[in-house]
């Protein structure tokens, strides 16, 4: 799994330093101290009652942006509980009323806040595109407000990476997360924790390019880091644990990968509860295992776990509810199940179409596995429609590039 940033830093300074008055701020503190631990219920009761005590003061400039830093951090929780429509809706309000203070520093710091997490809005509803713009923004202001050489600015560049490698941009996904790590190490140094988040990053993108050694490398320096700085019981050393697991598993390093997970979920389901994402993650990373080792009836039921709760997260049109979608229609595949996974593979391709575009890779790859499929069934003829369509979507594809 890939490691996300929110500009926590920047928007508590900013808040800190921004209030006139301080009756709401113990609660804005206290609010923003646990969704730093991961308590997001708390933190949406603390963060409701500083926004409603901000509302609640004579209207000033000062008290309108202490209401948009209390809703900034109501759009984290929201993002954080799924609650994606109302996260955006803060955040669109929030920026707009950091926009108008940004002759003051301070304010230019809060709108670098509001962008990040647009981007991170868009990009979980598969609005690449749409994300790519905010980061940029982000990036071209906190250049602006603190230089290249700055830890805040290589956090942005950590975001902006991760997100070209979703969108098949290697080498400005490897360009942009080299630089993120360079700006850490000049600045904070090469074992500060921040550094853990675009190293993990690079090492998913070069295993995912076959450098599998400097990917191992870089995901066990990560584990390191971050054991160091959270605890061994931590999230974020579960999503490390769970990266290196899947690379053990490229290399059929079953039991390897296995232990591996079971850590990763265990951590994971007590921390962050069953119904997480990243517990999504981790049961179809699980069921991949299985089914390498032809433990069909596990891999199916971890499957169907993963989809439930992705679908529970992302709604039914989403990238993520796809893949699962598709790995099913994999594992029927092995299991010559060919109905089902004819209806799988339609569903996620239906669905990848709809979100990435009909010449995205993964709706490419679906197509191609989804033939055979349809010929083993005897449809032969819709078998060689598809065949069709597959050859004009390389050919668009090739074009584009």
């Amino acid at each position: 799994m890939r490691l996300f940033l929110s500009i926590l830093t920047l928007s508590l300074v900013a808040g800190s330093a921004l209030a006139q008055t301080t009756g709401w701020q113990t609660d804005f503190e206290s609010g923003a101290r646990e969704y730093i631990s991961e308590n997001y219920d708390k933190a949406r009761e603390f963060l409701t009652t500083a926004l409603d005590k901000t509302r609640a003061e004579k209207p000033t400039e000062a008290s309108e942006q202490n209401a948009a830093l209390c809703q900034l951090w109501l759009a984290k929780v929201d993002f954080h509980k799924g609650a994606l429509d109302q996260a955006e809706q803060r955040l669109q309000a929030a920026l707009a009323t950091f926009k108008k203070g940004e002759k003051n520093p301070l304010q230019n710091q809060n709108t670098i806040a509001a962008l990040h997490n647009l981007a991170k809005v868009n990009w979980r509803r598969g609005r690449f595109e749409k994300a790519e713009k905010y980061y940029l923004e982000a990036l071209n202001l906190c250049k602006k407000v603190f230089g290249t050489n700055h830890p805040s600015t290589a956090e942005v560049m950590t975001s902006l990476g991760l997100l070209y490698d979703e969108m098949d941009e290697d080498e400005k996904a490897a360009e942009t997360l080299m630089e993120a790590i360079d700006i850490y190490t000049a600045t904070v140094g090469p074992d500060h924790p921040m550094i853990a988040i675009p190293i993990n990053n690079l090492a998913l993108l070069r295993q995912k390019q076959g450098r599998l050694e400097e990917a191992e490398t870089l995901m066990k320096r990560t584990i390191a880091l971050r054991e160091i700085q959270y605890g061994p019981d931590s999230p974020r050393v579960a999503i490390a644990l769970n990266n290196l697991a899947m690379l053990n598993a490229s290399q059929n390093k079953l039991e390897e990968a296995e232990t591996l997970l079971k850590q990763s979920l265990s951590i994971r389901e007590k921390s962050l509860g069953s119904d997480n994402e990243v517990v999504a993650e981790s049961l179809n990373n699980m069921a991949y295992v299985k089914k390498q080792k032809k433990e069909y009836t596990d891999a199916e039921d971890l499957y169907k776990q993963s989809l439930q709760i992705y679908t529970l997260n992302f709604g039914e049109e989403h990238p993520r509810t796809a893949t699962i979608l598709n790995n099913l229609a994999a594992l029927y595949t092995v299991q010559n199940k060919l109905p089902e996974a004819e209806s799988y593979y339609k569903r996620s391709i239906s669905i990848r179409k709809k979100v990435l575009g009909d010449t995205h890779h993964q709706v490419l790859e679906s197509l191609n596995s989804l033939i055979p499929v349809c010929a083993a069934e005897g449809k032969n003829e819709e078998a060689t429609l598809l065949q069709q369509e597959l050859q004009s979507l390389m050919i668009k594809r090739a074009a584009q590039q």
